[in-house]
């Protein structure tokens, strides 16, 4: 039994050696000195292939980088090697799941599915006090729910907290990030930088909590400052608050430039593009935050490095230059060119391409006045001599951007242009910059030669420029006969109706403009650019009567196509064509729309609202009553965009014709008023502004007093949107018909013990005085009841309320017409206010300040602040000095003069 034992022994130990040779990378081979097989290279393991692809990417490089030159090169071994993973220490052990995850890019590679996986580990969790997490982001915060160290849990949180948190939130995981190791929670801040997919507000935060970790550190000790780096330097180009991104950086950058460049010159020869590109984000930075002169000192050694990656390295760093200052950068431009310029006479071609990409781009970008143009353009066409294929359309590129208006160049331009022999997309490019600066045959031929590369179906992504380029050849008739060719291909619809929609002298004789309304009739059921551009198309000088009965013979037929985007796309391009249909057609139209009203879509059955308004609008094909009675129906549903659209046609009607409006029943514009109120409620602030002009024009029609009490009956709803609407709609009312008209309503029912309407006619009042200026003030004086009560109301919202509406009503007059001795008691009543703290009643008082210094002078307020100033509590001194701070900024004149007077009152003494 032993001798079977020890020989069993034996051939497991030989079978265990075997595997670990299988799963283990030899490292001590140098395979570079011997002939390997492919098998030796290869990775057998899935976690090792995801690992190889995260080593080839820009941050994986890096890492990568660093682990060779630490000799801490992780060792990746397959999943069923116990033995081996027993002797290794951890460091070497394989990557799990949720680090693939989060050290794969989220762009570009598939992230393994941890959701199943990580279902039972999330069942159960106590989130209390913790937002939700969404599933994208349970790999990345998966250290909350593992047990790892207290210290990483606590990152984990506060860095949630601060992403996903309200804004209390948000405090609270801050302070947290504060308290917890700087080293881990930095690194971790970082990783969430390059493994999550962040909107412009989560990089603000991230942004946010690096000052927070960085603030009081010793910058020469925090090991991850490169990364840091790299990520604030390609934050500087997004929708962020500058202000917040530079004080983050000056935190780094107060030990010097030279300190910076240390932590990132060894990126500066980099062999991948992305890096390179961060870097030059970085030293773009450099211009907002260090002397130019050092900043210039540092380019010009790197464009003379020896090494090349270095001198391309140079050239992203001017771009960022140029990004970061933007116009400013005018000072400075000439020596950046000249950094540029010595780059282009580089003997690597790629480098010298680069330059010539990169002073395209600052010409094209920047558009600014180049005093040595004439220098630069000799160094580029004498380079372009000597290039090759390489560099010479780069070079070409940037010369073109030199010719404008200049027909020498232009024509030394298309000379080498021509010469090349070069048809593609980037020779379009060009050509576009000197067509018009050449001899106009000689234009016209070699527009021959690019046409077939121009309307190749591989040039989508090239539409802009070779529509612009199309549209400055327009001018030659021949050009248009032959762009007019490709208008039938499917593929082409989109460029060609981009082209012609920007030419406005087009000219086609009477066979060529059949065939091209014919054309535009194709397109308009195919292609939505076709129909956004459908009124430029179709107006031109040569459109005829067939032309236009063409188009609504089309438009019939696709209204009655079954298919209901083609539906929309046809009720689209009648209301682009409406303006150049006859009175005829838009009653044909109008009519067919009238029997389609009853359409069951109802993304369809808007868009026949909104065609009926725009139809309308250009000629009155109906009488407004029997409209009316065909769109009441519509109103009354409960699809948004349907009574939105109805309401729209609905306040046309009344606007267009009050004369017919007139012969509705009082009954029936009573019911329509009704369900108008009910569309108070909406969302839709047009809808609502529809609303509110709809109810002025019915109050015109059927007397104010009925509509009003329905708008009273609605300030007491318990929607907010509702009540607004209704205070506006009554200002409206009041506008419409007289002040006089609503105003005893108002107060006598101020009255009623209800806040919401109390509230609302205050509300209403304001409004009036916003839109109707010299209210006369016999009115305004009975309105002081309802000012008094308002200003001396306990409730807040009250008292701000009633300060806004002294503010209208002192600047509702001019200057000249004003009740000085009325506005003054105005003013006493207000300024019993100035202590209060409420920040709402505070920014009332602030804005009626500013009115009342304006009417008043401040020479007049200058004696209620004066006490204020002399007050021995701080606090109050500091409100008082801050009204005197509005007064002298609206009325300095006056208020220079009062102390000129205290002055002279003083010497006296």
């Amino acid at each position: 039994m032993l001798d079977h034992g020890d020989g069993n022994d034996e051939h497991t130990d030989k079978r265990n050696k075997m595997k670990i040779e299988m799963a283990e990378w030899e490292e001590k081979d140098d395979l570079s000195t011997r002939r390997v097989s492919k098998w030796e290279i290869t990775p057998r393991t899935a976690t090792q292939s995801k690992r190889l692809k995260w080593d080839q990417t820009p941050l994986g490089y890096i890492k990568m980088e660093e682990d060779v030159w630490s000799g801490e090169v992780s060792r990746m071994s397959a999943r069923w090697d116990t033995d081996n993973a027993r002797a290794v220490s951890a460091v070497y052990s394989e990557m799990s799941t949720r680090e693939i995850n989060m050290c794969l890019p989220s762009k570009g590679y598939k992230r393994y599915d941890v959701a199943d996986a990580g279902r039972d580990v999330y069942d159960g969790i106590e989130m209390a006090g913790l937002p939700e997490i969404p599933v994208e982001e349970k790999d990345f915060f998966m250290p909350i729910f593992s047990l790892g160290s207290e210290s990483e849990v606590n990152v984990y949180k506060g860095i949630l907290l601060m992403k996903n948190g309200n804004k209390a939130m948000c405090a609270r995981g801050l302070a947290i990030l504060k308290n917890v190791d700087t080293e881990i929670a930095l690194e971790a801040v970082i990783l969430m930088g390059m493994s999550l997919e962040l909107d412009d507000g989560d990089k603000m935060k991230l942004v946010e909590m690096l000052k927070a970790l960085l603030e009081g550190l010793d910058m020469y000790k925090v090991k991850c400052l490169r990364e840091i780096l790299f990520v604030l330097g390609s934050y500087c180009w997004i929708n962020l608050p500058r202000k917040l991104l530079m004080s983050t950086l000056m935190m780094i950058y107060a030990n010097g430039i030279e300190f910076v460049i240390s932590r990132i010159e060894s990126d500066f020869s980099s062999k991948d593009f992305h890096i390179r590109e961060v870097v030059g984000k970085v030293i773009g930075t450099f211009a907002r935050c260090f002397e130019m002169n050092e900043v210039l000192e540092l380019l010009n050694n790197m464009g003379s490095s020896q090494n090349v990656y270095v001198r391309k390295c140079c050239v992203r760093a001017v771009l960022g230059i140029c990004d970061m200052l933007g116009n400013e950068v005018s000072l400075y431009l000439g020596i950046l060119l000249d950094v540029l310029c010595m780059l282009i006479q580089d003997g690597n071609r790629f480098v010298k391409m680069d330059a010539a990409n990169a002073m395209s781009y600052v010409f094209s970008v920047l558009g600014l006045q180049i005093s040595s143009s004439d220098r630069i353009f000799h160094l580029l066409r004498d380079e372009f001599v000597n290039s090759r294929n390489i560099e010479s359309e780069a070079l070409l590129k940037a010369m073109s951007h030199l010719c404008h208006n200049n027909v020498e160049r232009s024509r030394v331009v298309f000379d080498f242009l021509r010469a090349s022999g070069a048809i593609d997309t980037g020779c379009a490019r060009i050509f576009d910059k000197v067509c018009l600066m050449i001899d106009k045959e000689d234009a016209f031929e070699y527009f021959c030669k690019l046409l077939s590369v121009m309307f190749d179906r591989g040039t989508k992504e090239y539409e802009n420029a070779i529509s612009a380029m199309c549209v400055k050849m327009c001018v030659d008739s021949r050009v248009t006969k032959m762009i007019l060719a490709y208008y039938s291909d499917p593929w082409n619809v989109r460029l060609v109706s981009k082209i012609f929609s920007n030419v406005e002298n087009l000219e086609f004789d009477v066979d060529d403009a059949d065939k091209y309304y014919r054309c535009i009739c194709s397109a308009i059921r195919q292609d939505t650019v076709s129909v956004k551009h459908a009124h430029l198309l179709t107006c031109k000088r040569f459109i005829e009567k067939r032309h236009t009965e063409m188009l609504v013979s089309e438009f019939i037929a696709m209204l009655k196509d079954p298919v209901i985007d083609t539906r929309i796309r046809g009720l689209c391009v009648l209301r682009k064509i409406a303006g150049i249909l006859s009175k005829a057609e838009l009653v044909l139209c109008g009519n067919l729309l009238m029997e389609n009203i009853t359409d069951e879509n109802q993304d369809v059955l808007s868009n026949v609202l909104r065609t009926i308004c725009v139809v309308y609008n250009c000629h009155r094909f109906r009488h407004a009553s029997d409209v009316i009675l065909g769109i009441l129906p519509v109103i009354r549903t409960k699809e948004q965009g349907v009574t939105e659209s109805a309401v729209e046609l609905l306040y046309a009607i009344c606007v267009n014709a009050p004369d017919e409006c007139a012969m509705v029943s009082s009954k029936e514009w009573l019911r329509i008023s009704y369900e108008l109120i009910d569309v108070l409620s909406s969302w839709s602030r047009r809808m609502r502004r529809n609303v509110i002009g709809c109810l002025g024009c019915i109050s015109r029609i059927v007397g104010p007093q009925d509509i009003l009490n329905i708008l009273m009956d609605g300030l007491e709803s318990e929607n907010r949107c509702q009540r607004i609407g209704a205070s506006i709609a009554i200002a409206i009312v009041g506008e419409y018909n007289g002040f006089h008209s609503v105003l005893p309503t108002l107060l006598a029912d101020y009255r009623i013990p209800s806040v919401f309407v109390q509230q609302g006619i205050i509300k209403a009042m304001e409004c009036f005085m916003q839109r109707v200026p010299d209210v006369p003030w016999e009115y305004i004086y009975s309105m002081v009841a309802v000012i008094e009560d308002a200003l001396m109301d306990k409730d807040p919202a009250y008292r701000s309320a009633g300060i806004i509406l002294v503010k209208h009503v002192v600047l509702n007059h001019r200057k000249v017409n004003t009740d000085v001795v009325f506005v003054t008691h105005l003013l006493n009543m207000v300024w019993i206010n100035i202590l209060d703290s409420t920040p709402i009643v505070k920014a009332s008082f602030d804005e009626c300040m500013e009115a009342f210094s304006v009417v008043l002078t401040s020479r007049l307020l200058y004696t209620y602040v004066l006490g204020g100033l002399l007050h021995p509590s701080g606090i109050v001194r500091q409100r008082y000095y801050e009204v005197l701070a509005i007064l002298e900024h609206f009325d300095s004149t006056s208020l220079s003069q009062s102390y000129l007077l205290e002055n002279d009152f003083f010497m006296r003494m």
